[in-house]
């Protein structure tokens, strides 16, 4: 009878452990790798209507343009009837189209502070209305298409009237001779009603340019799975 080694066991007296089971299954593979989801980077969609704003501020605001305009609305028909209607509509389509005027350079030495007041009210009505409408366009307030028209003009009226107010304190601090000779509260209604022409002229060429172009998307959050399979 062949010869067969005892058991070994750890202390002297006890029953010799058993051999390990073998695994009756593979073991769980190890939990996949967490996959952080990249940051979200700022927006930097350029809105519709922002190339139109600077075309039209570009073309229709210089000097040259500026002039035309004014011819125009010394010609149009005034009085009563269908021909004054049409002048008054068409002589307030083009006092906000020229609102936004610009020059290079002043004609006189004497006029600086004007010409800096001037195209400080410019700059600030594109500036704003640039943010207004880049904050419209962002996905998590971008409005329907439908509400993107109100959404455009009021933008653009409210860029309009700040600018306006921007504009007038800009010629009281360089006394520009805006207020010799004139009462403060005319000459500011009258900024604030060139500024509203201006607001709803070109907020709706804005807005038509909204409408036409294409509306922001709204990004969703992924579809994610509960329990485990």
């Amino acid at each position: 009878m062949p010869w067969t080694p005892a058991p070994r066991s750890g202390v002297a007296g006890e029953p010799p452990a058993p051999a390990p089971a073998v695994a009756a299954r593979a073991l769980d593979p190890l939990p996949a790798r967490i996959v952080l989801p990249p940051p979200e980077r700022p927006h930097r969609r350029v809105p519709p209507e922002v190339r139109p704003l600077l075309w039209l501020v570009l073309l229709v605001g210089n000097p040259w343009a500026a002039r035309l305009i004014i011819e125009w609305r010394y010609r149009l028909p005034r009085g009563d009837g269908p021909a004054g209607l049409v002048g008054a509509l068409g002589e307030a389509i083009l006092a906000g189209l020229g609102w936004p005027r610009w020059d290079v350079r002043p004609l006189r030495a004497d006029h600086v502070a004007w010409w800096l007041a001037e195209n400080a009210r410019t700059v600030l009505f594109v500036v704003i209305a640039v943010a207004l409408l880049r904050r419209l366009a962002t996905p998590a307030l971008a409005p329907r298409r439908t509400h993107r028209v109100l959404g455009v003009i009021g933008a653009s009226v409210t860029a309009a009237v700040l600018a306006a107010a921007g504009g007038v304190t800009m010629h009281v601090l360089t006394d520009s001779g805006m207020l010799r000779g004139a009462d403060l509260t005319s000459t500011v209604r009258g900024a604030i009603s060139g500024a509203l022409y201006c607001g709803f002229v070109v907020g709706v060429l804005l807005a038509w340019a909204a409408v036409r172009g294409p509306g922001p998307r709204r990004e969703g959050f992924p579809a994610t799975r509960h329990g485990g399979g």
